[in-house]
């Protein structure tokens, strides 16, 4: 009996260090990312408020079928702003909020999947705060935008720890089954997961039924041949391929897990992390060298999508994949926490806190100047804030229908803050609203002109100013060259596509795995300039939302890589209804 109360004792002893330690790491995270709450939303998040769900019927539609911006992610990209808009509105507070607890329980499953492996508190410990308190989660934490990251990763995380216990109990391996096609359903990256999965039967559990792995490639087979090749899922620069960037992306990824960045190396971070891999190299010749293995292949499998986009390589890819190396400093601090708490507990304790401090500073300090500096964070948002108080001082209604031409030359970028029209639809609650950019090469119809549906503005100083609504048609353009070449030709098909039902492709002979700075007029207006990555065929695809304009888009010219001339083009697509 006496055993029987002791043990009773133990267990809520254990209870209490648990629930004491997950809600200091919530303040904790809170005193590190609460700076976002101040921001204003960045441009996915304008576009997803403006495409919010407005009934359930839209919900269930968008369970077979692709969103607005043609990827397949119907639990997490517009649930936010579709359950919360009634309440917040334009206010981007509460929103934070939303997120921010997704966040704190993301890394409270992070705790209790290193202890589900590692069977201890210190390594599940050291190995959440050196996660949670990491320089990625500025981006998670900023807006619901990164809504996609923190659902997937939860629902990914819950299924590995489903799996592990479903040797014991049938109902977790249903449950296991159950999130990941939740994880599929919050973002395409949860395709790395049956990897995942394997790794974990040969390091964890060995002994069971590699049979019981079969459910989950049937799974990610029926999603390829759905979701990526009947539904066509993505597309641009999010195609997947072999590419030139590969190793340096590994590289980059490696340096960014222990919060380090080419020309951002500070020695105490540095240090720290060499440490850390000197543990982890040392550990491959011993008992413990299934964790720093089982922690690397987990970072490459689940990164493995991402390293593969043509396109740009996001900090906050990193995530998930975090995780594994997260596992590694955890097992490097229990070692030190084992090793010194033989002679001195409480300095062993103190070790185990000086040594992730270097990691939490470093995350901190890097966390303030991507916030207020990165274009898919406060910079964006800050814009986007400052232009949303311009346009309400200057034209506090809009009518039904109207046109907003904004000249952002200062800007090309413009347009992706703004969610394309996301931003002027959702503030003045219309959604005939049509707005044009003038770096997009748009143009402004004739009958237009005088109809008192035309409001011109222009791009200036982080906001907007009111501009006459002649400018806009005569933009002066500067003079180019061009040459012409039988090597490098540009073919786009098809030739004509309704907005909203599908994408086109753009081919440009001899330039396989290379960016291609592209030439266009959009029915023959001002000339615009797009930068796109090409893969080893040569091609890149874009999908025509319902957002596209109408018209002709003619390609006239092109420069490839390492030629600084520009070449001549002749193709062109027209977007009908």
């Amino acid at each position: 009996m006496q055993r029987y109360l002791q043990q009773r004792c133990d267990s809520r002893s254990g209870y209490y260090l648990t629930a004491g330690f997950l809600l200091a790491l919530g303040f904790l995270e809170y005193l590190v990312f609460s700076d976002s709450f101040s921001q204003f939303f960045q441009g996915d998040a304008l576009f997803y408020l403006a495409h919010r769900l407005q009934s359930w019927h839209e919900f269930f539609h968008g369970l077979y079928t692709l969103d607005v911006a043609n990827w397949y992610r119907p639990l997490s990209s517009q649930t936010i702003p579709s359950v919360f808009f009634q309440w917040f509105g334009l206010n981007p507070y509460g929103y934070h909020w939303v997120v921010f607890i997704l966040f704190f329980a993301t890394t409270c499953v992070v705790f209790f999947f290193l202890r589900l492996l590692t069977q201890s508190f210190v390594a599940a410990a050291a190995g959440a705060v050196f996660f949670s308190l990491h320089w990625v989660n500025v981006y998670v934490t900023y807006d619901f935008a990164f809504a996609p990251e923190l659902l997937y990763a939860l629902f990914y995380l819950l299924s590995c720890m489903a799996y592990l216990r479903s040797a014991i109990s049938r109902r977790w391996y249903m449950l296991s089954i159950v999130f990941f096609i939740l994880a599929l359903m919050s973002k395409e990256a949860a395709v790395t997961l049956p990897g995942n999965l394997v790794l974990l039967t040969f390091f964890f559990s060995a002994k069971r039924k590699k049979t019981d792995l079969l459910p989950f490639f049937g799974i990610f087979a029926a999603y390829y041949l759905y979701v990526v090749r009947f539904l066509n899922v993505g597309a641009g620069d999010y195609v997947l391929a072999i590419h030139k960037n590969l190793f340096s992306r590994v590289q980059d990824s490696f340096l960014w897990a222990f919060d380090l960045a080419r020309g951002r190396m500070r020695y105490a971070v540095a240090l720290a992390a060499m440490v850390v891999v000197a543990y982890a190299v040392a550990s491959l010749f011993g008992v413990r060298r299934r964790y720093t293995l089982f922690g690397v292949g987990w970072f490459l499998v689940a990164l493995s999508p991402m390293l593969a986009i043509i396109g740009g390589f996001g900090l906050y890819y990193l995530f998930l994949p975090l995780t594994g190396i997260a596992l590694i400093v955890g097992e490097f601090f229990e070692w030190v926490y084992v090793s010194t708490s033989r002679w001195n507990p409480k300095v062993a304790f103190a070790l185990v806190c000086c040594g992730l401090a270097p990691f939490v500073i470093a995350a901190r300090l890097n966390a303030q100047t991507e916030l207020y500096t990165n274009t898919a964070l406060g910079y964006s948002g800050r814009i986007a804030q400052n232009s949303a108080r311009d346009l309400k001082r200057f034209h506090p209604t809009m009518p039904r229908g109207a046109m907003v031409y904004i000249i952002d030359r200062d800007e090309p970028n413009l347009w992706r803050f703004f969610g394309i029209s996301g931003l002027l639809k959702v503030l003045y609650a219309d959604d005939t609203i049509d707005v044009r950019y003038s770096s997009l090469g748009h143009t402004i119809p004739n009958e237009l002109l005088n109809s008192g549906k035309l409001v011109v503005m222009r791009y200036a100083n982080e906001g907007l100013v009111p501009e006459d609504e002649k400018p806009p048609l005569t933009i002066p353009e500067q003079p180019f060259q061009y040459e012409s070449s039988s090597q490098f030709t540009m073919d786009i098909f098809p030739a004509q596509i309704a907005a909203g039902k599908g994408s086109y492709t753009i081919r440009i002979s001899a330039a396989p795995n290379t960016d291609a700075e592209l030439q266009y007029r959009f029915n023959e207006g001002p000339l615009a300039f797009i930068t796109v990555h090409l893969n080893p065929k040569g091609e890149t695809r874009f999908f025509v939302s319902d957002e596209t304009k109408r018209g002709t888009y003619r390609f006239i010219g092109m420069r490839i890589p390492p030629n600084p001339m520009w070449i001549h083009a002749d193709a062109a697509i027209t977007v009908t209804d």
